[in-house]
This record gives structure tokens, sequence and C-alpha cells, in this order.
């Protein structure tokens, strides 16, 4: 277990430190005490600082830092020419930093200090309008095809930017999500998306485009889901930005080497869908950062396309310095490897200025004035919308002697998920609680039992329990009409953050069904609401892999081994086909599955059929 330290805010404002917390990297990660810094004020000064903090890297050390969206006039593409003094933000900013202690969230309560004001947009809604209809003007000119156009916002009253930082990342987890401070300015980015993965040879650019806000009730929800990802407008907005990432990357990549996989696949945040599509490729030989960031940057989804004529008409619209806002902050790590966020929903306030937020969207063909202006409130909905706070769960089987099974593989999960979190973990405090009141259960003869222990992101530990409910001899299952977010950074671990799965199980079981099943946005198929899944096909069983973005089962563990299961993804075909299929957890063991119907009551599986 490595060092921990808990992230106050504080903390946060103490000399130079950055933090980011990308679930790739395992958890939290805090910079403070660089042993070097590099500042370009100037265009021409941007290839060499690039070229030196990848030289950096790649002799062993951590680096981090950012390049505002004016950086991008160093690879001709037509920007303001901002004026750089000790108050403002430099054009790009990297630094050397030793290697990173793993953050702990503090016990912050997130809606303390709050509420205030949404974001004030320093335009009024007629002048934004005028400029949309202007930009449709260019279109049907075809000076363009579409323009991200955006507006700056303040935020009132003022608030301590490092404690709203960990107060908002605590709730909503966006995995993007970026906070610097120096004494001359800070910067918070709770970015939902990806402007630049490289492992080795391979580079990613995600762009998301396509914008629904979540529903307060889970019908709601798959309702808005489903507009987005039917929505002809949002898909072919979409496709554009799609194919200037794949020509981006092909100026630098092998040919042929540039895919798309998937497209347009329904991303679910804590306040918004969005649609994204992850376009990858082979890098050529010898190509460095600073080729990569000329191909690339700024990210096509902020500009629009064409992007050289667009963003001279956002420069003649918007007719302001856009900073850091749509540009982008991340972390080189040690051999090379990167992960860079498009900071959007990002905030920033520096010596002369209060705090400050860009919001914005793209401008197509067909957009309408008011609804562009609507999607701008939308987005910044995250700094006064905060959902609850969630906590770490393990449920296990105490039997009539006692003995919890199981024990320390559950709490093996909690504390790699508490790790990952960035929740407090004292893993003999846990024992200590479970071993006093199974001790106190076995006294009063209440046993079997069902165990479950919370973990809050405060460290505080709960066991409750509940009688066992065995399983149906044979299950009878349907799908779930909630497609998962196979990406989302909270499905891998067990959570109390499960509206979805809750209510997807309590519609279908009211419905005579004894579990359901979902199958993610990829159209892979998942898991249950409280179980694993086994298929049996030709003869040989195989099981979901974690990565399609389902939980680590402990039982789906040990039936692995027991039956020599191959991991593979499965599809909906595939079970159509499966000899058999099981379903089960570690508190009610394992059920064949009957019958299994899609949310028409149209059978996909029996077990009567598939067996004759």
């Amino acid at each position: 277990m490595p060092t921990l330290t808990t992230l106050e805010p504080k903390q946060l404002r103490d000399g130079v430190v950055l933090l980011v917390d990308f679930p790739e990297l395992g958890g939290p990660l805090l910079f403070s005490h660089p042993r070097e810094q590099w500042v370009a004020c100037h265009i021409t000064e941007i290839p060499e600082l690039l070229h030196t903090v990848e030289t950096a890297a790649l002799a062993g050390h951590w680096v981090a830092g950012f390049l505002t969206y004016e950086a991008a006039g160093a690879f001709g593409l037509p920007v303001f020419a901002p004026r750089i003094d000790p108050s403002t933000l430099p054009l790009a900013w990297f630094a050397l930093f030793p290697p990173p202690q793993t953050g702990v969230y503090p016990a912050l309560d997130p809606f303390a200090t709050r509420p205030f004001d949404p974001p004030t947009p320093t335009l009024s809604c007629e002048h934004y309008r005028q400029n949309v209809l202007t930009i449709a003007q260019k279109i049907a000119c075809g000076e363009t095809y579409q323009v991200n156009y955006t507006v700056e916002s303040h935020l009132t009253p003022p608030m301590d930017p490092a404690l709203l930082f960990l107060q908002l990342q605590m709730a909503h987890r966006f995995p993007r999500a970026v906070w610097i401070h120096h004494p001359n300015w800070e910067v918070a980015s709770w970015s939902p998306e990806t402007f630049l993965e490289r492992w080795g040879t391979t580079v990613i650019t995600a762009p998301i485009k396509g914008t629904r806000p979540r529903g307060t009730h889970p019908s709601r929800d798959i309702e808005l889901a489903c507009a987005l990802e039917s929505s002809t407008k949002d898909r072919a907005e979409h496709v554009m930005i799609v194919d200037m990432a794949r020509n981006d990357l092909g100026k630098i990549c092998q040919t042929g080497s540039v895919t798309v996989a998937p497209l347009m696949a329904r991303r679910s945040f804590s306040t918004l869908h969005h649609l994204e599509s992850r376009v990858q490729g082979c890098l050529n030989p010898k190509v460095g950062l600073a080729h990569i960031m000329e191909a690339l940057f700024p990210a096509a989804s902020i500009t629009g396309a064409p992007k050289h004529r667009t963003m001279e008409i956002i420069r003649e619209l918007e007719g302001r310095i856009r900073g850091i806002y749509t540009g982008s902050m991340g972390v080189i790590q040690p051999g090379g490897n990167c992960l860079f966020n498009v900071a959007i929903r990002t905030m920033v306030r520096t010596l002369s200025t209060k705090c400050s937020v860009g919001l914005g969207g793209g401008v197509v063909a067909d957009s309408d004035p008011d609804g562009e202006w609507m999607e701008i409130f939308d987005k910044g909905r995250f700094l006064t919308e905060v959902p609850p706070l969630f906590g770490l769960i393990e449920t296990f089987l105490v039997d009539q002697t006692g003995q919890v099974t199981w024990l320390e593989r559950h709490l093996t999960r909690m504390a790699g998920s508490a790790l990952t979190l960035g929740f407090p973990w004292d893993q003999s405090k846990a024992n200590s609680l479970i071993q006093e009141t199974v001790n106190q259960w076995v006294a009063e003869g209440t046993l079997p039992r069902v165990g479950r222990l919370l973990l809050t992101m405060q460290g505080q530990m709960t066991l409750s329990s509940r009688l066992l409910q065995p399983w149906p001899k044979s299950l009878k299952i349907r799908l779930a009409d909630w497609r998962p977010d196979p990406l989302d950074m909270l499905s891998r671990h067990k959570t109390t953050r499960r509206d979805h799965y809750d209510f997807a199980l309590t519609s279908a079981q009211q419905n005579g069904y004894d579990e359901v099943l979902l199958v993610s946005v990829l159209d892979k198929v998942l898991e249950g609401a409280m179980s694993a899944l086994l298929v049996k096909i030709d003869g040989c069983w195989y099981v979901p892999p974690v990565e399609d973005g389902l939980l680590p089962s402990l039982w789906r563990e040990t039936e692995m081994i027991r039956r020599g299961a191959l991991v593979r993804s499965l599809t909906l075909e595939d079970l159509a086909r499966a000899e058999e299929i099981i379903m089960g957890n570690a508190v009610r063991g394992g059920a064949g599955v009957e019958r299994l119907e899609d949310t028409q009551g149209r059978v996909i599986y029996s077990n009567i059929y598939n067996n004759n």
C-alpha cells in the first residue's frame, strides 16, 4: 500500500501544487515541490518547451502542466496574442516533480459553504443569439461547417477554489480532473474529456460532442439518454469532429493505423450525457510530443470544422482570450506515456481576475439559438447541482457458525477500491468491527445472515445485516432498459451509487422476474443488478471481462477457476446460442437461468429450447 496523504484545501495551496485524478493512474496523485519549471510566454518558445519536458520524462521524471488555447499560435493557427505578465497565465507551463503522493479525499461536506449563484455569462442572451445567427450565415456561405462558440462566465460570491475543487470532485468524479496552484494563479478543471492518451506508440484522442442533461429519476434519465443516442443533429455534429480527429491523427500515424472504436458511444456523467468516440492510431517513428501537439492541438471538439477558418471565426466573434479554457492539462509519466484532458468545465482565478469559467457548444446549420443558450447553463450545472456522496460496500455471507465466507477477499477488494477512489481505509478497523459484530450475532443465535460493510468517504464504517434470501432453483431474467457506460470510473467498484440498478431490479421483480441482465452502450453483455454471469457455448465456459464495465465479482473469480472459464466479450447473440447460463454472487451462490427475455418480453434464451 503506497503512502497516502489527505487532500486538504490548505495543502492544495502550499506553494506550487498539482493534483490529477485520472482513473488510469490508480488514485488521485498529488504533485508538489517541483524541482524545475518551464514557462512559455511567446509562441516561439512552445516547441522547445515541449521537447524539453518530453526529454525530462524519457529520463525517468514525472512532468505535468498545461497548454492554453492561445498556445495554438505556435502551430500556425489564428488566435489572439495575449499580454503576458505575472498576473496572467503564460501560454504554457510545465514542471518536473518528485514522485507523487496518492491522495485521500478529506472529510468535507460537498454542500458546505454553498450554494452560490449559477455562472453568469459576460454577454446577454440577445448578443449570444445574434452571434449564433451570424455563425449560421457563415455556414450557409460555406465558410465553416461547425463552430464551437463559447462564452466566459463569472462565479459569485467569491469562494475558495481549492475547497470547491475537492468538494465537487469528491461527488462528481469526473475522469479528467486537474488542479493547479501557483502563487500567481489557480486552475480547477473538472473535465470529462480526453484530449490525448499516449501508451508507447499508440495515441488516442476521444472527442465529446452531443449533450443532454441527466434526469432526476431513472426512467426520465433513460428517456434523455435515448434521445441523445437517436438525435440526428447531435450525431451529425459529432461525426464532423470525429473526421477532423481522424485527419489530425493521420498526419503523425502510420498509414492505415487510424481507427475509431467505439463511434458515438453514450457517456453518462453526473449531470450530463454526452456522445464520445475514441480515435486511435500507431505513431510514425521518431514522432515526439511537439509533433503530436502540432497535429492535434487544440482539440477538434472545441474549435469546429475546418479548424483554421473556424478558429478565425471564433477569434472574431468571441473577441477575447480563452486562456486555459479549451486548452489542455495533463501529466507525462516517467518513460513518456501521457494523459491530457480537454480543459472544459474549468475555473480560473488569477491575481487580477475573479473566478471565471468558460461554457459553450458546437453550433451547426440547424442549431436553435435558444437551445444553444440553454445548453450553456446545462453544462454549468455541475457547479451547483451536486450528487450525494457515495460509499463503498461489501456484502458477505456469515454462516451458522459465525464464519465469514471469503472475508479477506472481500476486504482486499474494498481496500483496492478505497485506494483508487481516494477513500480512507483501515483494514484492522474493518476486521475488528466485523469480528465483534459477528460474535454478537453468534451469541444472539441469529445466524446465518448477510453482512453489509459500508465505508463512507470520510472513513467511517458501519456493519448492518439482513436475513439470507436464497435463490430460486432456476432464474427468469429480463434485459434492463438502462444501458451502462462501460467507461464510468465507478463501474468496477461496488458503491452505493446504483439508482439505475435498483430501479431496474425492482421493476423486473414487480413483473415476475428474478433478476435483470445489463448490456452496455457498446452492446456488450455485463452482469445482473446483484449477480455475475457465466455462459457455456460449444462446450466451453465464458465470462465477460471486467474491462467491459463490470464489477470484479468474487463468485465469478471462483467459478472461473472451478470451471476453467475463459474471458471474452459476450453479446446477446452469444447468449441466444448458449447451452447454459448461470448467474450468481458471493452470498447466494449460483443458479441456472431458465429463461432470458428482452425488454419487450421476447425470448432470447431458454434452457428448454437451447438444450433440445
